[in-house]
């Protein structure tokens, strides 16, 4: 280090240990939110094995459709809605609450069921495709801002 200049303090010339950037903080919880966002599916996913054994015959396509189109669905009405506020408004949040507390609610609902009749596994994948399109409606928006 270079010697301070005659008159000046020695804690003057000591360079201040470097704060944590906010943009770190930031970066890791959108990771998980974004994480939470593919959790569902993987896990509707996964299971597609289990429902093949209790709702035979081949529902990964009926299944993987169901999701697929209500999420394209969903997002074509709720992406267009307008957001409020500044960069992460309440709307996002309540979107983004919305959407998690859907697709949460799904998957144990889906956990749960004992031997769930197709028609009831088609409209639990539907119900964690629309908490999936309005979760990421509001995560996006809130990430962009």
């Amino acid at each position: 280090a270079l010697p301070a200049p005659p008159g000046a303090s020695a804690s003057a010339s000591l360079p201040s240990p470097p704060e944590t950037p906010p943009c770190r903080r930031t970066t890791v919880f959108y990771f998980l939110l974004g994480t939470g966002i593919l959790l569902p599916w993987n896990a509707v996913l996964s299971a597609a094995d289990h429902f093949l054994r209790t709702c035979p015959p081949s529902i990964e396509y009926e299944i993987a459709s169901a999701y697929c189109w209500t999420l394209l669905a969903v997002t074509a009405v709720v992406l267009p809605l307008p957001f409020s506020g500044g960069r992460c408004s309440s709307s996002s949040r309540v979107r983004m609450v919305c959407g998690y507390s859907l697709m949460s609610a799904s998957c144990v609902a889906l956990a749960l069921a004992y031997r769930p009749s197709r028609s009831a596994v088609l409209l639990l994948c539907v119900s964690v495709g629309a908490g999936d399109a309005i979760a990421q409606s509001g995560l996006f928006v809130a990430a962009a801002r």
